[in-house]
């Protein structure tokens, strides 16, 4: 292998970032009708005049690279459309978490690909993904609209749920047909891989029936969304690493168990609390993690509710890989560098040979 993407992996890519970028100027242009304020409109408005910037950015790099911008394009535009056509928003607050989930996991993605180019495409990939500013306006909003009406924060948490199993179940058509683009990495933000269910407001009750009330309001359909992620993530046919830079609680840990490979950094803490919390923690998922646990560690987990550090399921064989904080992206760089190496279509049938003992058939 060498040190360098080929060019067809480098035109997959400006390729694939020009669609993401054409559509999200159509996307953000529509939201902006939907704002509730002259303010709202006017700065998705910029945001969608800075993303057709971004766009001829690109299209003009491809043609330096006597490449058709709509060439490049076109083997993205089904499983794209097909993205936004089943997770369209029906309201303001919707759009802004598709575009703060959709868009922060895609740009993660890439940034992580644009270490491997070469200098003038590293440079305009990083470019490209700069924040315009779309991300914190989105936190903005979304926090107030929740300080207002707390009811929101569980409806537009298995939102953001369904677009993480759209868009992975996207990145399956891609994958398959681009073998460029064949790796899948999903890390989190702040100190938590996932959180499953939101608990945030659940934490700070003390009565325990209280506790329980709250919870079960706010996990309404969390399961299933889930299990559907998890069924997704393991009919991959890309190489899927999960980096889990914090805590992953519940469902989060349930998801962190589909992926093919977890890299943990050491403080990583994994745990499950809905018995806790009044909830049977069961489903497909939770059946795969008895299995790998064994059962007495599975009950240790799931009905006494214990905590595990990352070394000690690294010595249970439920995590790959421990590292330092500052060197989680660096290990999986290079994980995905020696996955990368191997012949793709070996590797795939064997993987999913491995699933077929583990997980089974499919879940949903």
């Amino acid at each position: 292998m060498s040190d360098q993407p080929s060019r067809d992996a480098v035109v997959d890519l400006l390729g694939v970032l020009a669609y993401g970028e054409l559509t999200a100027f159509d996307r953000l242009a529509a939201d902006a009708r939907m704002a509730p304020t002259l303010h709202g409109r006017a700065a998705l408005a910029a945001m969608a005049a800075a993303e057709i910037g971004h766009y001829r950015q690109l299209a003009d790099r491809l043609e330096q690279l006597q490449v058709d911008p709509q060439v490049a394009m076109a083997p993205f535009v089904v499983a794209l459309d097909a993205f936004h056509d089943s997770t369209r928003p029906s309201t303001w607050l919707e759009g802004l978490v598709k575009a703060y989930v959709g868009d922060g996991l895609a740009a993660d993605f890439y940034r992580e690909i644009a270490g491997w180019l070469d200098e003038p495409n590293r440079d305009l990939v990083l470019d490209v993904l700069s924040d315009t500013g779309h991300a914190a306006f989105a936190v903005r909003e979304v926090r107030a609209a929740i300080e207002a009406d707390p009811s929101l924060a569980g409806r537009l948490a298995l939102w953001a749920r369904r677009l993480l199993g759209e868009a992975i179940s996207q990145a399956q058509h891609v994958a398959a047909e681009r073998d460029a683009l064949a790796m899948l990495i999903v890390t989190g933000t702040g100190a938590a891989f996932s959180a499953g269910a939101d608990i945030s407001a659940v934490k700070s009750l003390s009565n325990r029936e209280e506790r329980v009330r709250e919870f079960s309001a706010r996990s309404g359909g969390v399961a299933r969304a889930v299990g559907r992620a998890f069924d997704q993530i393991t009919r991959l046919d890309c190489m899927t690493i999960a980096a889990v830079n914090g805590y992953a609680v519940g469902g989060g840990w349930a998801l962190a168990t589909a992926f093919d490979f977890i890299v943990a950094v050491e403080h990583a803490e994994f745990w499950v609390p809905e018995v806790e919390l009044g909830s049977a923690f069961t489903g497909g998922p939770a059946l795969v993690m008895a299995a790998r646990l064994g059962p007495w560690r599975a009950k240790d987990a799931m009905i006494l509710c214990r905590h595990f550090k990352a070394r000690e399921l690294y010595e249970l064989g439920m995590v790959n890989r421990v590292v330092k904080d500052d060197e989680l992206m660096s290990a999986i760089r290079g994980l995905a560098e020696e996955l990368m190496t191997l012949p793709q279509k070996a590797a795939t049938k064997t993987k999913h040979f491995v699933d077929g003992i583990f997980i089974g058939p499919r879940l949903y």
